[in-house]
């Protein structure tokens, strides 16, 4: 290959490079560039993975993993546009199939240039798109971009997010292996992201990929569901030319599809985790009378917990009698709480005890903060009162009586 001067004529088949041009960002400049997409915050580098992203100041609540070109953006028909003018063609898979340009090295220079000029259209229903992974963000999901874009192509593709998905992602990373056979795969890249944050195995959580190349996919979920806990989820927006469908992921037809079809998933996650994190608290609430840390832990994470030695056997009997009554009134409706109601209840809440774990104490915070997730959080005491009325004679023995004659 040869560096192409100034002077000279881009052609293609004669091994010109513009790697002069569009250098690979440095470190530096990465976390330069992405302090200005995302600025006030802290910034991290994984060890091995060119990239960027935001340090979290709190546990994130899940994680989605975001492919960019033929995702966000139509990398594959710009590339097309550059010899075929005209209506953007859905050929995707391989690049430049067809074309005078379809070498490695001559795809590259092409993608680094139109990359690097802004050149690449966003897939259709980007501003939907923008929305979705923004609230996404709202919801302490940590959504970061995980691409294999070529080198030479990182500042221009940060320029890409800030003008079509502002506020949209914590992070980038650029693990560089388009078709999945080097040992650092985009699944590899957010195995690391988890592990450095050091969520996974403490609660359960998911993690979401969406991608059109399927063997992204697969390598996602295999590497991320390595880890204790998480639960992995993909998206494969389908092409007519794509080279195999992945059937282990959700498969739709267009990429704003495959982020609905992951907003559907995420936030139906999301709310699981909230009835267990609020069952968890009304349990603290409600059952510290009957119940020892463990016990109350026994009511919401029934495997993580043993027998209590020298406890009655009535008490270790407790919580999962507890759990079959609330389970009758899952779906059973109360009043709407009075204004005595809820400052009764705020009272309650506002009442922290010293050893409760730092999770709940946020779902505490979190209900205090917001009137309507108090008065949501009514119910579910008002369904723990009941489930505990239920079990009184099990949970406070009577004294024994006589037997009748």
């Amino acid at each position: 290959m040869s560096e192409l001067a100034a002077t000279d004529l881009w052609l293609p088949g004669h091994d010109y490079e513009l790697n002069h041009e569009y250098p690979t960002a440095t470190a530096a400049e990465l976390q330069s560039r992405w302090q200005q997409y995302l600025p006030g915050h802290e910034l991290m580098q994984l060890p091995g993975i060119d990239g960027a992203i935001r340090r979290p100041t709190e546990p994130p609540t899940a994680y989605a993993s975001i492919d960019l070109c033929e995702v966000v953006r139509q990398t594959s028909a710009a590339i097309y546009s550059v010899e075929k003018p005209g209506p953007l063609t859905s050929h995707v898979h391989p690049y430049a199939e067809g074309l005078t340009f379809a070498n490695a090295l001559d795809v590259t220079t092409v993608a680094q240039t139109l990359i690097g000029n802004q050149l690449v259209p966003p897939t259709a229903g980007i501003h939907h798109i923008a929305s979705l992974l923004q609230n996404w963000r709202r919801h302490g999901i940590y959504v970061f971009a995980n691409t294999s874009t070529s080198p030479g192509c990182e500042l221009g593709t940060i320029d890409f997010l800030e003008r079509y998905l502002p506020g949209a992602f914590d992070g980038i990373l650029f693990p560089r292996n388009h078709d999945g056979s080097l040992p650092l795969t985009k699944g590899i890249a957010a195995q690391q992201l988890l592990t450095a944050f050091g969520e996974h195995g403490k609660r359960p959580i998911s993690a979401v990929h969406i991608d059109d190349l399927a063997h992204h996919t697969i390598g996602f979920r295999a590497a991320v569901q390595e880890l204790p806990n998480v639960t992995a989820a993909t998206f494969q927006p389908v092409y007519p030319s794509t080279p195999g469908a992945d059937s282990g992921s959700t498969q739709v037809a267009s990429p704003l599809e495959a982020f609905c079809a992951a907003d559907s998933f995420l936030m139906s996650q999301l709310a699981e985790s909230n009835v267990r994190l609020h069952t968890a608290l009304a349990s603290n609430l409600r059952c510290s009378y009957v119940c020892n840390n463990q016990g109350v832990l026994a009511m919401v994470q029934p495997e993580v917990s043993a027998p209590v030695p020298g406890e009655q056997p009535a008490a270790q009997a407790f919580p999962e009698r507890y759990r079959q009554a609330l389970a009758a009134l899952a779906h059973k409706g109360y009043e709407e709480p009075t204004t005595d109601d809820l400052t009764r209840l705020r009272e309650q809440l506002l009442t922290r005890p010293d050893n409760e774990p730092a999770e709940l104490s946020r779902t505490r915070q979190d209900i205090l903060d917001d009137p309507a997730k108090l008065r949501s959080f009514y119910q579910v005491m008002q369904r723990h009162d009941e489930a505990l009325s239920s079990l009184q004679p099990l949970a406070e023995p009577a004294a024994d009586t006589p037997p009748q004659s």
